[in-house]
C-alpha cells in the first residue's frame, strides 16, 4: 500500500519557492490536494491565483512567518497525509554572517516540523525532506562515485573553523546538518511516519514563483545569472559548472518519494548530468 494515496492532502512547506511551486503543481496534477505554507497572505494569494484556473479548490495556504519558531507548524500539519518539506534558507549568507545564520533556521525548521507532525499530524504517513548534493559532497582525491551513504562532514568542520568567512561551506553545512537532524529524529523518536530525502544538485528551469527582481531568483539561477551578466574570463566557458537537474524533474522526484512505498528510508541522489558554461550558452 502506498504511503500517500490519490486525493490525499499534502503539506508543502515554503510553497512560494522556486522548486516548491513545481512540487505543488506536480502533486495537483496527480490528483492530490495541497496545503502550502507561505510567509505572507499576498504570497498565498499569488499561488491560489496561479493554480485555481486548472485545479479549482485544490490548493489552500497557511501562513508560517518563521519556520525556526517553536511550534510554527502545529496547525499546518493537521489533517495532512504527507509532507514535502522544501522550506529552508537557500541563499549564501553575507560575508560577515556567522554559519549559524543558515544552520540554525535549517535545523530548527526541520526538527520543529517533525515535532509538529508527530504531535498534531495523526494522519501523516510520510515526510519528504528537500536536501541537496551539498549534504553528501565530501571531498575525495581522484575520481569518486557518490552514493546515499556519503555525508559532507568537511563543510561542517570548515564552517565552524572559518566562521563568517566560510563562504559556500556555510550553506553546505546547513544542508548536511538539517538532513542529519531529519534522519536522527526518525531513528530516535520512531514517529508514526517514515522519511525520504531528495538530494538534487543545482536546479534550473522555468520560473513559476512570484519574482519582481533578480534578487528573488533561486540560488542556482542567481549564480548562473551572475556568471553571464558579466564577461566570462577566457577559458571559463569550458570549465566544469557542476551537476544539474531540471526543476520539473526535481518536483517529480518529490511526488514519487511521497507515493512510492519502496522509497522509505532512502536518500534519493538525483542528477541529469554535469555541465560546463558552454552548455548553458548553447
Amino acid at each position: 500500500m502506498p504511503p500517500v494515496s490519490q486525493s490525499s492532502l499534502i503539506l508543502v512547506t515554503g510553497a512560494s519557492g522556486f522548486l516548491a511551486v513545481h512540487v505543488v503543481k506536480s502533486l495537483l496534477r496527480r490528483g492530490h490536494r495541497v496545503r502550502g505554507t507561505v510567509r505572507s497572505a499576498p504570497k498565498g494569494e499569488y499561488l491560489r491565483d496561479l493554480f485555481d484556473p486548472e485545479f479549482p479548490g485544490k490548493f489552500e495556504y497557511v501562513i508560517v512567518k518563521d519556520i525556526a519558531q517553536a511550534r510554527a507548524f502545529d496547525d499546518a500539519v493537521k489533517d495532512v497525509d504527507g509532507i514535502a518539506h522544501t522550506a529552508s534558507p537557500v541563499v549564501f549568507s553575507g560575508p560577515e554572517d556567522p554559519p549559524e545564520s543558515l544552520i540554525k533556521p535549517a535545523v530548527a525548521g526541520t526538527v520543529g516540523l517533525l515535532n509538529s507532525a508527530q504531535k498534531f499530524g495523526s494522519n501523516v504517513q510520510r515526510v519528504v525532506l528537500t536536501s541537496s548534493y551539498a549534504a553528501l559532497l565530501e571531498p575525495h582525491d581522484g575520481p569518486y562515485e557518490y552514493s546515499e551513504n556519503d555525508w559532507n562532514e568537511y563543510s561542517i568542520a570548515e564552517a565552524y573553523k572559518a566562521g563568517p568567512h566560510a563562504g559556500v561551506h556555510k550553506y553546505r553545512a546547513s544542508k548536511s546538518l538539517a538532513e542529519r537532524s531529519f534522519w536522527n529524529f526518525i531513528s530516535e523518536q520512531k514517529p508514526q511516519f517514515d522519511g525520504v530525502s531528495a538530494n538534487p544538485p543545482f536546479i534550473y528551469g522555468p520560473l513559476l514563483h512570484e519574482i519582481s527582481s533578480i534578487d528573488q531568483l533561486n540560488l542556482s539561477t542567481k549564480l548562473l545569472w551572475d556568471k553571464f551578466a558579466h564577461e566570462l574570463p577566457e577559458g571559463e566557458l569550458t570549465a566544469y559548472a557542476g551537476n544539474f537537474i531540471d526543476v520539473r524533474d526535481a518536483a517529480e522526484v518529490h511526488a514519487d518519494a511521497l507515493e512510492k512505498a519502496e522509497a522509505a528510508g532512502h536518500r534519493l541522489v538525483v542528477s541529469a548530468g554535469s555541465v560546463c558554461h558552454q552548455d548553458f550558452c548553447e
